[in-house]
């Protein structure tokens, strides 16, 4: 019996793969099953994070780009309300010479251009229409202080004059901050990528104020 057996047992260590492996390759399909498994486990879930966490940057990419030109926009509006400030001084120092001028001119046929009042609240374009029309208004007395000497020399209206051209200054020094505001914003709406958000918005280039003073 003990020859036997150990016939049996040389036998088998002649040929460990019979004797040992089939339980071995039995552990190793089920171990490599199961990382498989997680494998495929894995790689789904990265399939699932990938394009959420591409969604998130860009959607936090477009809501900084977003704020960014509405805080451009906010400011040039804070920026126009100084030039609007300066032209309501302005509107009212042109009423008083604009009275002085045609009590001097009240024998003549002279129709003065009427001054309009700015808008408050209003588009460049309306401060643009606004800076015009009292440009035109200023020229129109010019003309009558040519005719009438005396007018030119009144204390009164040499005071308004002098009060017309610190408007003017402060006018213009407004102006120069209003467009240096737009050019950035209209920069940035015609630069890529920025342009394509400003796009999505409906947003354009702003016009700018014209700098001329008459």
């Amino acid at each position: 019996a003990r020859k036997l057996f150990f016939t049996v047992f040389c036998r088998d260590l002649r040929n460990p793969l019979e004797f040992f492996g089939k339980e071995a390759l039995h552990v190793s399909a089920l171990t490599l099953g199961k990382e498989l498994r997680a494998t495929g486990k894995k790689e789904e879930l990265h399939m699932v994070l990938v394009p959420v966490i591409l969604i998130v940057i860009v959607l936090v990419w477009f809501i900084g780009q977003s704020n960014m030109l509405n805080r451009y926009l906010v400011i040039i509006e804070e920026s126009k309300k100084t030039v609007d400030i300066t032209l309501v001084k302005r509107y009212d120092t042109i009423s008083e010479m604009l009275k002085v001028a045609k009590a001097y001119a009240k024998h003549e046929e002279k129709v003065f251009t009427e001054l309009v009042a700015l808008r408050q609240g209003g588009s460049i374009q309306d401060t643009n229409r606004a800076i015009a029309n009292q440009n035109d208004v200023l020229a129109q007395i010019r003309m009558v202080g040519e005719n009438y000497p005396e007018l030119l020399s009144s204390k009164q209206f040499l005071n308004l004059q002098s009060e017309i051209a610190s408007e003017n200054e402060d006018l213009a020094a407004a102006k120069r901050i209003v467009n240096s505001n737009v050019r950035v914003f209209n920069q940035a709406v015609v630069s890529f990528p920025t342009s394509l958000v400003a796009g999505i918005k409906g947003l354009g280039k702003v016009d700018f104020l014209h700098e001329d003073l008459e």
